[in-house]
């Protein structure tokens, strides 16, 4: 690995800007404009691709965050001079934009054109009809999201308002089964039986076919048309697992 960097820094030239000093401002954060150091100077260049001062310090918070949560404690910035951490993460830096340039160069980085295509034909991001709606299917996922962790599963259950918020979402998205079966399943918890028999039905309707909730959504149809509802447990949601 250290041999291949090594070739990698010969076809690529880093060259590292305003040396130490200039670095110690970017990492702590100590006032850059008041030394003369704007967001946006230059901390490195790879090639032609340059590293801005911004750019190095929303990477560098990142890196310490997760540097933390492996240690189990704060890294204080003492701590992180002595451990020389500013340095890796500009090196991690310099070695990504080295490679992203290098597979640049030898046509390996997928066009925006090919990422756009693959994102429209993503499940999350496609609405009723199979097509790319993303306003309407990202905003039915945050209601149904809402009505799970802020209303449903929470000491002080607030029913009424998770069902206003998952009939909400399936407006916006009736292919959201999961929603649909919760929906039906804090219908079940009003005993409800005809509110629970439309959101199940509605559920089954878009359910894979493939997946074990398909059959099961089946199966608690048919006790919900047929059975005393305090005789039926609410189903399981994959969606919340």
């Amino acid at each position: 690995m250290i041999q291949w960097m090594h070739a990698l820094s010969k076809h690529w030239i880093v060259t590292l800007m305003m040396g130490a000093l200039t670095l110690s401002f970017v990492v702590w954060g100590m006032g850059l404009d008041q030394f003369g150091i704007g967001n946006n100077s230059q901390v490195a260049k790879v090639g032609n691709t340059e590293i801005s001062g911004l750019e190095f310090q929303r990477t560098y918070r990142n890196f310490l965050r997760n540097q933390s949560q492996r240690m189990g404690q704060d890294i204080t910035p003492e701590m992180a001079e002595k451990m020389g951490l500013g340095q890796v993460a500009l090196q991690q830096m310099v070695g990504r934009t080295a490679m992203q340039n290098e597979a640049e160069r030898m046509g390996l980085i997928t066009s925006d054109g090919a990422v756009v295509q693959n994102v429209r034909g993503m499940a999350p991001f496609r609405g009723t009809l199979g097509t790319f709606d993303r306003p309407t299917a990202l905003l039915a996922r945050r209601l149904y999201h809402a009505a799970v962790y802020d209303n449903i599963y929470v000491p002080e259950p607030n029913i009424p308002e998770a069902i206003g918020k998952l009939s909400r979402a399936i407006e916006l998205d009736p292919g959201a089964f999961c929603a649909a079966l919760e929906l039906g399943n804090q219908y079940l918890r009003l005993r409800d039986r005809e509110g629970a028999l439309r959101a199940y039905r509605t559920s089954f309707e878009h359910a894979p076919q493939s997946d074990s909730i398909y059959d099961l959504l089946a199966d608690q149809i048919r006790r919900v048309e047929s059975e005393p509802l305090e005789n039926i447990a609410a189903l399981r949601n994959p969606g919340i697992e």
